[in-house]
C-alpha cells in the first residue's frame, strides 16, 4: 500500500483549538478505494518518516484530539439529522399591529371608541400562532380610574378571543401558512360627571415563545371635556353679578338691570345701600344648577361692609364685616360704615374674581355743577335746560342735588321760581345773562353757589361773513373758512340750522378741492359760526360768492364774497427757470448775429487784401520782365563790344 502524505481531500479541514488550516482529516491513498484514518496515516507517516518537512502540531497531535474531532463529525450529524425533521413550534411572521385613530375628543357622558388590527403569517402548523394585545393606562387625571374595554370583532383565518382579563385580547391563527388578521374594538366609556381631563392608553403586542416580535405598541389618547351639564366650574367670563340700590333681599329677582356704579346718600351703618346677586355658569354659559358658595371682600383702603342672606326672605339683611363667605344662593347687601368715598366689593368664587362692583357713599353736598344743554346761543322765545349736579366735600358724586335759580337780567333770560334738579332757562331778548344756583331761595345768604352763563341770540342775521384762516395760501394747502353770522345786536345768531344763503349757497371762481363751504342755503350755527374747509388750487386768486338767504335781515339781499390769493412756489420757479431760459436764448441768439457781422467784415477786409496782392503780384512780375529785357540788352551789347 502506497501513502502520499502530501496529498489529502480537499474542503475537509478542521478550525480551531489547537489546530490550524493545515491539519487534515484524512489522507488519500493511491490504491483505488482505499481510505486510512489520520490517525493511522499519521502513525505510518511517522514511523517512516517519508516527510522530513512534516509541522510540528501534526507531530504533536494525540489520541484526544482524535476523540474531539470525531465529537464534532458526531455532532455536526445530528444537526444534519435535526435539520430534516419538522419544527415543533411553528413560527408567526410580519406581525404588525394598528390603530384606527390614535386621538378622539369626547364630553363626559360620551364614549370614545378605536379599532385595532392584528396580523401576521401563520407558521406550518395550525391553531399554533398567537398574537396577544394587553392594554393599559399611561396618564389619567388625578382620582380617575376609566380603563378600556375590548371587542373582538371582524377575523382573517383567525378566531379573536377576550380572555378573562378584560385587558386582554388573543389572535390565533386557524390555517396553516396563510395571511392571519384580526380586528378587537377598543371601548373608552366615560360617564357622565366623570373627571375631564386627558385619558392616555397603550396597547402593547406580544408573540408566543419561540417567535421574535415584529410590531410595536400603538397608542390611544382621548381628550374629555365636561359636559355643560355636568361642568361644575364657575367661569367669570360666563357669570353674571348685578348691582341695584337698595334692599332687594324681600323682592323679587334683581337680574333685570346693572348699575356700574350705585350712589348711596344714607351713610348710616344699619341701611342696606345696594344688593348684588350673583348668578354662576360654566364655560358653556350653562347656569349651574346650585349656586356656589362665594367669597365677598370689601377691598382694603376703601369704605363699607358686606352682608349675605337667603333671597327672597322675610327678613332684612344686617352687615356682618368685611369679609364674609355666603351660602349657596345667597345674596350680597353692602352697607356704610359711616366713611364717604367709594366702596369696591369684590366677589370669588374660590379664587377666581367674579365681579367687582362699587358704592359711592358720600356726604352732605358741598359743591354743585351745571351744563347747559345749548352750547351757544339760545334763540329769542327759545329755551335751554340747566342741569345741576353734587359733590361731596372729598369730591365724590352725590345724588343729584334740588337748588334754586336766579337770573341776573330777566329782560334776557328767565328762570322759574323753587327748587329743582333741572331748570328751564327761557330766552327773551339777545344778550348775556347769568344765572346762579344756590341752595337758599332767591339765593339770599346761600352757603352753596355755581354761576353760568348764557346767550341769548336772533334767528335772524343782520350780517353774514366768510373769513379765511390764510390769505396766500400756497398751492394744495389746507383752508379754514369760517362764517359768522351777527344779529342785529351785535351778539351771535342763535343756534340751529339757518336759513342764511340763497339757493345753490357759495360758488367759488375756480375748482377747489375737497370743499365742504356749503352749496345749499342751510347753515348749521353754534354760538353765530360754521366752520368749513377746501384745498387751494393751482394757483391765483380765488373768490366764493354768496347771496343772502331768508335768515337774514336785509331786503336786498346783498352778496357775501371773500377771495384769497394762492402762491405756487413750484411753479413760480418753473416759470423764472423758464424766464431765465429764454433770455438767455435771445442773448444767445444776439451773439450769434454779432459773429455774422464781424464774419462779413473780416471776408470783405480779406478779399480787400487778396486783391491788393493781385495788383501788387502783377505789378512785381511787370518789373522783372523789364529787369530780364535789360539784362538781355546789355548782354548783347557787351557781347558785340567785346567782338570789335
Amino acid at each position: 500500500m502506497k501513502i502520499h502524505l502530501n496529498r489529502f481531500l480537499r474542503r475537509v479541514r478542521i478550525h480551531g483549538g489547537e489546530f490550524d488550516t493545515s491539519a487534515r482529516a484524512m489522507y488519500r491513498v493511491s490504491e483505488k478505494g482505499s481510505l486510512i484514518t489520520y490517525e493511522k496515516a499519521f502513525s505510518t507517516r511517522a514511523d517512516l518518516r517519508i516527510v522530513r518537512g512534516s509541522t510540528i502540531e501534526r507531530k504533536q497531535m494525540s489520541t484526544k484530539t482524535t476523540f474531539k474531532r470525531v465529537a464534532l463529525v458526531a455532532v455536526a450529524a445530528l444537526g444534519l439529522g435535526v435539520l430534516s425533521v419538522a419544527p415543533s413550534q411553528a413560527v408567526s411572521q410580519a406581525d404588525k399591529l394598528t390603530i384606527s385613530a390614535a386621538t378622539a375628543a369626547i364630553l363626559t357622558g360620551e364614549t370614545a371608541t378605536a379599532t385595532l388590527t392584528g396580523s401576521f403569517v401563520s407558521g406550518a402548523t395550525a391553531n399554533g400562532d398567537t398574537l396577544t394585545v394587553v392594554a393599559s393606562a399611561t396618564s389619567l387625571p388625578d382620582g380617575a380610574a376609566i380603563m378600556p374595554t375590548l371587542v373582538a370583532s371582524d377575523t382573517v383565518n383567525a378566531v379573536v378571543t377576550i380572555p378573562g382579563a378584560a385587558l386582554t385580547a388573543k389572535i390565533q391563527s386557524i390555517a396553516t401558512a396563510s395571511a392571519t388578521s384580526g380586528k378587537i374594538t377598543v371601548n373608552v366609556v366615560v360617564p357622565a360627571n366623570s373627571k375631564a381631563g386627558v385619558y392616555a392608553y397603550k396597547f402593547t403586542p406580544s408573540v408566543e415563545s419561540g417567535s421574535t416580535l415584529q410590531g410595536s405598541a400603538v397608542t390611544f389618547t382621548v381628550t374629555v371635556t365636561a359636559a355643560p351639564a355636568d361642568d361644575t366650574a364657575v367661569s367669570a367670563a360666563k357669570s353674571t353679578t348685578w348691582l341695584s340700590t337698595g334692599e332687594s333681599v324681600t323682592s323679587t329677582s334683581t337680574t333685570t338691570t346693572d348699575s356700574a356704579t350705585v350712589v348711596a346718600k344714607d351713610l348710616s351703618a344699619s341701611a342696606q345701600a345696594a344688593t348684588i346677586e350673583v348668578v354662576t355658569k360654566n364655560a358653556a354659559g350653562t347656569t349651574l344648577a346650585t349656586n356656589p358658595a362665594l367669597t365677598v371682600i370689601v377691598k382694603s383702603g376703601t369704605p363699607g361692609t358686606v352682608g349675605s342672606q337667603a333671597k327672597a326672605t322675610s327678613s332684612a339683611m344686617t352687615s356682618k364685616g368685611r369679609a364674609i363667605t355666603t351660602a349657596a344662593g345667597d345674596v350680597i347687601g353692602i352697607f356704610s360704615d359711616g366713611t364717604e368715598g367709594v366702596s369696591e366689593v369684590e366677589i370669588y368664587s374660590g379664587t377666581t374674581l367674579l365681579a367687582t362692583k362699587k358704592v359711592t357713599f358720600f356726604g352732605a353736598v358741598a359743591s354743585y355743577g351745571v351744563t347747559n344743554s345749548v352750547t351757544g346761543s339760545i334763540a329769542v322765545g327759545g329755551t335751554g335746560v340747566l342741569t345741576v349736579t353734587g359733590a361731596d366735600k372729598a369730591a365724590n358724586a352725590t345724588a343729584a342735588p334740588s337748588v334754586h335759580a336766579v337770573s341776573s337780567d330777566t329782560s334776557v333770560a328767565t328762570v322759574p321760581a323753587g327748587a329743582a334738579t333741572t331748570h328751564t332757562v327761557t330766552g327773551v331778548k339777545s344778550g348775556t345773562a347769568t344765572i346762579t344756583l344756590c341752595d337758599t331761595a332767591a339765593c339770599a345768604a346761600a352757603t352753596i353757589t355755581k354761576t353760568i352763563v348764557v346767550k341769548v341770540g336772533a334767528v335772524t342775521a343782520k350780517t353774514v361773513t366768510l373769513t379765511f384762516d390764510k390769505s396766500a395760501p400756497t398751492a394744495g394747502e389746507k383752508v379754514t373758512a369760517t362764517l359768522t353770522a351777527l344779529d342785529a345786536s351785535g351778539n351771535a345768531v342763535a343756534d340751529g340750522a339757518r336759513l342764511l344763503l340763497a339757493a345753490g349757497g357759495f360758488v367759488p371762481s375756480v375748482t377747489v378741492s375737497g370743499s365742504t363751504i356749503p352749496t345749499i342755503e342751510t347753515v348749521t350755527l353754534v354760538s353765530g359760526v360754521a366752520t368749513y374747509i377746501f384745498y387751494a388750487p393751482a394757483a391765483g386768486a380765488v373768490t366764493f360768492t354768496a347771496t343772502e338767504g331768508t335768515a337774514t335781515d336785509s331786503t336786498t339781499k346783498g352778496k357775501i364774497e371773500q377771495s384769497l390769493t394762492v402762491s405756487n412756489p413750484g411753479l413760480d420757479a418753473s416759470t423764472a427757470a423758464a424766464e431765465a431760459a429764454e433770455l438767455a436764448a435771445q442773448d444767445a441768439t444776439d451773439a450769434a448775429l454779432d459773429a455774422t457781422e464781424a464774419a462779413q467784415e473780416a471776408g470783405a477786409l480779406a478779399q480787400e487784401a487778396v486783391d491788393l496782392v493781385t495788383a501788387l503780384s502783377a505789378e512785381v512780375t511787370k518789373l522783372i520782365a523789364g529787369v530780364r529785357a535789360s539784362i538781355t540788352y546789355l548782354t548783347k551789347l557787351v557781347m558785340k563790344l567785346a567782338a570789335k
